[in-house]
Parts: C-alpha cells; sequence; structure tokens
C-alpha cells in the first residue's frame, strides 16, 4: 500500500542499504550466544533476538524459520507478473497464482492478522503504481489493535518496460540513488495499521518514516458498497476507503476491494473488473518476497 500511504511524494529511489541478515540457533539465543553460521535471509540477530526475548514465536507451524516484517529490503526474490494485457504470452498470471505468497499461514499463528485484513486487495482507483496489496502478511498486535505491513514486500508494483525494479519499490525500500534519501532515509517502509475499536471497522495509517507520519493522514473506513455502486460487501472486510490527506489537504481517494480470500477462493465479479481497469496498462507487476 504504498497507495494505502504518501505516494503522491513520488521523489526519485533512495540510497542503498546494506542487507544484513541472520538465523540464529534458538537455543543459542536462549543461553545468550549466537551460531554465527546459522545465517539465514531476511532478519538481523538483534532483530531475532529481542522478540525471543519477549517470547514470541519465530518459527512457523511446520518449523520453518520466519522472516519477519522488520527485514531489510532486497530485491533478489523478486516475481513477475500480467493482468492479461502485457506480458500474458510468457508470465504467470497475478491473481490466479496470488495464493503461492499470499496468506496467514506465512505468518506465526500468534502474530497473525484477523480475518478483515486477510486475502489480497486490489487498489481501485489509485492513481500510483501500485495496483495490489497482501494484508495477510502483516503482523498483529491484539493490544493495540494494530497491523504491521512492508510495503516493499506486500504490495505488488506495476513495473515500466524499461526498469529494472520499480521505481516506486526502490523508494519504499530505502534504496536507490537520488536527494530523496534525505527525506526517507536507508530504512524500507512500514505502514501501521491501528484500528479505533474492536469492531475493526476504522482505522488510522501511519507510515515508520517520521516525516511523511507528521505531514500526512490517511484513515482506512470500512465501506459497504463502492462508490459506483458496482460492489456490495459480503463478508467483514472486503471493501475499505482510503482518502488521503497532505498537509491538511484532502487526495483523490481509492478504495481497497478484497478480490482473494486468505484461503485463495477468488471472488471472480472483482477479478473481472480489475483486469478489465488493468488490461491495457503498458505495465507487468512485481512483488517482492523477504525469502525465495
Amino acid at each position: 500500500m504504498v497507495g494505502l500511504s504518501l505516494r503522491a511524494f513520488c521523489f526519485s529511489a533512495v540510497v542503498p542499504m546494506s542487507c544484513f541478515a541472520a538465523r540464529v540457533n534458538i537455543e543459542d539465543v536462549d543461553e545468550g550466544q549466537l551460531n554465527v553460521e546459522d545465517v539465514d535471509e531476511g532478519q538481523s540477530t538483534h532483530q531475532f533476538i529481542r522478540r525471543r526475548r519477549r517470547g514470541v514465536s519465530n518459527l512457523l507451524a511446520d518449523g520453518t524459520p520466519y522472516v519477519d516484517v522488520d527485514t531489510p529490503a532486497h530485491f533478489r526474490c523478486g516475481s513477475e507478473y500480467t493482468l492479461g494485457g502485457m506480458g500474458s504470452d510468457r508470465l504467470p498470471d497475478l491473481l490466479t497464482h496470488a495464493h503461492e505468497w499470499c496468506r496467514t499461514d506465512l505468518v506465526p499463528e500468534d502474530r497473525r492478522v484477523p480475518d478483515v485484513l486477510r486475502g489480497l486487495f486490489w487498489m481501485k482507483d489509485l492513481a500510483l503504481a501500485d495496483v495490489a496489496f497482501c494484508g495477510s502478511l502483516a503482523e498483529w498486535d491484539a493490544e493495540t489493535l494494530t497491523a504491521r505491513l512492508p510495503v516493499w514486500s506486500a504490495f505488488v508494483v506495476g513495473k515500466e518496460p524499461e526498469e529494472e525494479v520499480p521505481h516506486l519499490i526502490e523508494l519504499v525500500a530505502g534504496q536507490g540513488l537520488s536527494a530523496s534519501a534525505l527525506l526517507l532515509g536507508r530504512h524500507a517502509m512500514i505502514y501501521s495499521i491501528t484500528f479505533t475499536n474492536s469492531s475493526l471497522k476504522e482505522a488510522y495509517i501511519s507510515p515508520s518514516h517520521h516525516l511523511f507520519d507528521a505531514i500526512s493522514h490517511f484513515p482506512m473506513v470500512e465501506l459497504q458498497t463502492t462508490a459506483d455502486g458496482s460492489f456490495a460487501t459480503e463478508r467483514p472486510g472486503d471493501l475499505f476507503i482510503r482518502p488521503s490527506f497532505l498537509l491538511g489537504r484532502p487526495a483523490a481517494p481509492y478504495e481497497a476491494i478484497k478480490v482473494m480470500y486468505d484461503d485463495g477462493t477468488l471472488h471472480m465479479p472483482r477479478v473481472s473488473a480489475m483486469r478489465a481497469d488493468h488490461i491495457n496498462d503498458q505495465v507487468t507487476y512485481m512483488r517482492y518476497g523477504t525469502t525465495c
């Protein structure tokens, strides 16, 4: 969701950040030691230790090490897709393959988001490069009603033919070369989606970069029907409106429409509308994983 946020600010991309990651032997951590050879992509040792000391699981149900939302961004695990237009002769379809990477069982059970945020959301009417985001990959804090979502790995972004990595992904990943480094720093963008109460119908989105958090305001409110009347809510969390306010001034909103549920079920009328809306876009679509 760079659409869930601030992308009216599309400066150029940011200064490169080294991608240091390590897997930690759990027994060694409990004893205050680290096995330097137990290295895994996507998580720094201090992040792992901090979570272990809080008693938070860092393993999936099958025992696979989990790479959390704070992992440094990298571009080693990119997947390119089509929506039926450009690239349809050579690339996998985004929607029919989304469940391979967009599902909550890829997050430890004690950190999985509630149903309203699970699944793949189409970002309808967003005039920027994002086309969809996966809420299932966020981490949930039940005490604060907050989901933390890494933009670089949870969003699907349009890729121009001349781009190797979409410029927007470089920007939110804290990488690249330009003056935007002075504004965004070297850290990947994370959105905190904090609901106002347990009904989970209204939330506020805070970008992790404090500059944009200070000058922007991003509500997220559940809808019963889309503005054009084409879709109605069938389950809680199906539809949200995403207004944006920059320096107190409203920007064009978009609607977050759930096109795939967490179990992989596609909502075919919404899928058809999403394809029709983007089939003539002269881009393919990139999604980056924390692991390959």
